[in-house]
Parts: structure tokens; C-alpha cells; sequence
């Protein structure tokens, strides 16, 4: 689990997280050091590469959609999923960071 994002569910082993600037409805700004991952190399490199090929841009386009908006103040989960991964967003409050969190999808069985 990383210490700057929403956790991953209980069992996953493969996560990253952030603690975004936040400027609702859509600008997402990654710090470099304000993230972390988890897991066995081959399985980050992977959770990256869709992170940065899809998740943030998927988020970003929830975000901007009417109803999806969150204000900078809410305490509320916001997610995209697409091709077997997940990406939360939550503001928890902050007034101006966007905690973020994204996993491959828990499957049963």
C-alpha cells in the first residue's frame, strides 16, 4: 500500500497511489514525490503502463462530466475502470489534493 494514496482492497498485491494537486473539475497534477507502489516488478510495470496510457486519462474525463464533479471540499470516491485495472480519486476534504489509488480489478475465484 502506498502512503500517499487510497488504499488498494484487502488481498491486492499490486497498487500505486498519490497525493495529487487538485483543480476541480479535471486538473489532476501528479507530484513525483508524493507516490508510491507496490508489488513485483513485472506486475508495476504493468499498472503503470495503463495508469499512464488510460487510468489518469479516464479520471480526468469522469471528472469533467456533470455529476462526477468533485469539489476540492467533498469526501467522495470517484472511479474508472477499463482493461482488468481500477483507479479511485477522493478529495477527503483537502481543499486542493486529490488522493488516488489504482489496482488491477479483484476477481473471485
Amino acid at each position: 500500500m502506498s502512503a500517499w494514496g487510497l488504499p488498494a482492497p484487502k488481498g491486492v498485491k499490486t497498487s500505486w497511489g498519490a497525493r495529487a494537486i487538485y483543480s476541480p473539475p479535471t486538473g489532476i497534477d501528479i507530484v513525483w514525490d508524493r507516490q508510491g507502489i507496490n508489488g513485483a516488478e513485472e506486475d508495476c510495470k504493468g499498472l503503470l503502463s495503463w495508469i499512464n496510457k488510460k487510468g489518469l486519462k479516464g479520471l480526468t474525463k469522469i471528472l469533467g462530466k456533470k455529476g462526477n464533479y468533485l469539489a476540492s471540499d467533498e469526501d467522495r470516491v470517484v472511479e474508472f475502470r477499463e482493461g482488468g485495472f481500477v483507479i479511485t480519486a477522493n478529495p477527503r476534504g483537502s481543499h486542493g489534493y486529490l488522493y488516488i489509488g489504482a489496482w488491477p480489478e479483484v476477481t473471485d475465484g
